[in-house]
């Protein structure tokens, strides 16, 4: 891919980020346009998955061609897959991470919500 070809693909990926933000923003947009927006949304995201798996993955490929023509040891296809792999587990492990820590968030607002407004009848 040429640097057109990337500008391209990135300026579409910006444009329907920032047509995306005061959309989302909407109170009770119509539910067509909600399933278009939400249908957008994950094949960008599902195209931008597969573009780092296959550029991840390439480095392994080369290295298990080198394997299969003998021209190189294993060691390199062990190396680029162990960290092709806990790339992957560390970003997935941060994701369910980050997912508790906003849950908890929105359960402490949620218990502290109740209090203020107790305390605020009881002095008033």
């Amino acid at each position: 891919m040429n640097q057109g070809e990337t500008l391209i693909l990135g300026f579409i990926a910006g444009a329907t980020i920032l047509l995306g933000l005061p959309l989302g923003r909407m109170r009770a947009p119509r539910p067509a346009l909600r399933q278009f927006l939400n249908a957008t949304a994950i094949g960008i995201l599902i195209f931008l998955v597969w573009d780092v798996f296959t550029h991840a993955w390439d480095p392994i490929d080369v290295a298990l061609a080198n394997v299969h023509e003998h021209n190189a040891s294993i060691g390199p296809v062990v190396g680029y897959g162990l960290v092709f792999f806990a790339g992957l587990g560390v970003g997935l492990i941060g994701l369910a991470y980050y997912e508790r820590w906003l849950e908890q968030q929105r359960n402490h607002h949620l218990l502290a919500e109740p209090r203020s407004l107790g305390a605020m009848a009881i002095t008033a």
